[in-house]
């Protein structure tokens, strides 16, 4: 016998309290695969942000010869689109996924709303270390190396050629801490998550008809 003190009534999440022990269990199991999922498919745009990051060593890749291009754009349109958007654009992915994690973590059906919040927390914290610091680290050291790893791929030019090409991310962390303090505030104004999704289910419910 579990004893805890009573919630405030307020905090109590009133459509979840009908579901037994072993729906919860089934539905929590079924939600952690879907996160686990979720988790793995966001490493795409996290990805496709490294990739807008590093255009100019994406462009002497064999098969990318087509982003040459961007090499040639000024420098304050280069500095733009390598250096502002890419942490603009992570920042505005990032801002949509509390609202999917909460819709994601209530189907676990949590009794109170303290629970589900500290279960979003949880999924975001996972988010924020394999995508944000993983996924972003390893993607723009392999992205700047890329062209190398073509001419001489092996174990220990990997392994080299990444410890010298790591260190080098720094500078995109630093421009996403900056655009975090810069847009922060603009953003939770404009309230972008929201927005689209809000966008998204006024179009869904116009196809319905």
């Amino acid at each position: 016998l579990r004893v805890r003190p009573s919630p405030y009534v307020n905090d109590v999440l009133w459509s979840s309290l009908g579901t037994n022990r072993f729906f919860r269990a089934v539905r929590t199991f079924v939600v952690c695969l879907a996160v686990g999922a979720l988790l793995f498919f966001w490493a795409v745009p996290v990805g496709f942000v490294q990739a807008l990051a590093n255009l100019d060593t994406l462009a002497k890749v064999r098969g990318l010869e087509f982003l040459a291009p961007a090499g040639s754009m000024s420098t304050g349109a280069r500095g733009f689109v390598q250096g502002v958007l890419p942490p603009l654009i992570l920042i505005i992915f990032f801002a949509l996924l509390p609202k999917i994690l909460r819709g994601l973590n209530k189907l676990r059906a949590p009794s109170t709303y303290t629970r589900l919040d500290s279960h979003v927390l949880a999924s975001f914290y996972a988010f924020e270390v394999i995508n944000v610091f993983l996924v972003s680290t390893l993607a723009g050291g392999i992205f700047k190396i890329l062209s190398q790893l073509q001419a001489d791929l092996n174990a220990q030019t990997v392994a080299n050629l990444l410890g010298s090409s790591i260190p080098g991310q720094s500078v995109f962390f630093v421009n996403l801490v900056l655009s975090y303090a810069l847009y922060q505030y603009p953003l939770k104004a404009l309230r972008v998550g929201e927005l689209i999704i809000s966008r998204f289910k006024v179009w869904r419910s116009k196809s319905y008809f």
